[in-house]
């Protein structure tokens, strides 16, 4: 294609126009992309944090929020196109005192009206459940949520059924705290391929 032949010319090749551009190809409008600079991205849109906000702390019904959370759900597919690589990690917040704690309490609240999940944990800590989601769908199994000290409170365990405590790991692990349930979304056929990814993108911040 040449500059003749394009429908429509995107000024800009930062992420809005990026954006657009892609927009009308999937509508099956060519475009010509026009930018300053030797490659795309390299002003505002090159350099902000590379957080995929989710909207927990957005102020519910504000035009801001509506946008952050229609992005969210426009997101999974655009990704899987573009086979961008994305770091889910998730996010915590921990409250140091009473007055933090008050304050993640508000948060949480936020976040439960704008339909944001997160896990509010026992010692007041605001965890964002992606990682869960993620770890459920990988393995296709329900993971159950446990207080922040499961890990210590599980190796302690797994010594009793060596010491000869418990009759076996399974009467052991009816021992552990029990907290929310969080169950796999992803269809069977879709975990391979998100393995896949998640290899694909530590294989690639790795060569860094």
């Amino acid at each position: 294609m040449t500059a003749d032949d394009a429908q429509v010319a995107v000024i800009g090749g930062g992420v809005v126009g990026c954006a657009v551009a892609h927009a009308l190809a999937r509508r099956g409008v060519s475009s010509l992309v026009l930018e300053a600079e030797p490659g795309l991205a390299l002003a505002a849109s090159g350099t902000n944090s590379g957080i995929l906000h989710t909207g927990f702390d957005s102020e519910p019904g504000a035009l801001e929020t509506r946008l952050i959370l229609r992005s969210a759900a426009l997101r999974e597919q655009l990704l899987e196109e573009l086979a961008a690589p994305v770091w889910r990690c998730g996010a915590r917040l921990t409250p140091r005192d009473d007055e933090q704690r008050q304050a993640v309490d508000r948060l949480a609240e936020n976040a439960r009206v704008n339909d944001v999940e997160v896990v509010l944990e026992s010692d007041g800590s605001l965890a964002d459940a992606t990682l869960l989601q993620i770890q459920a769908d990988a393995v296709g199994v329900d993971l159950t949520v446990g207080p922040p000290d499961t890990t210590v409170l599980g190796a302690a365990l797994l010594a009793g059924v060596g010491a000869g405590l418990f009759a076996s790991v399974g009467d052991a692990a009816e021992h552990l705290p029990r907290g929310r349930v969080v169950a796999p979304r992803a269809e069977a056929s879709e975990r391979s391929p998100q393995r896949e990814r998640w290899r694909a993108f530590v294989q690639a911040a790795a060569s860094l």
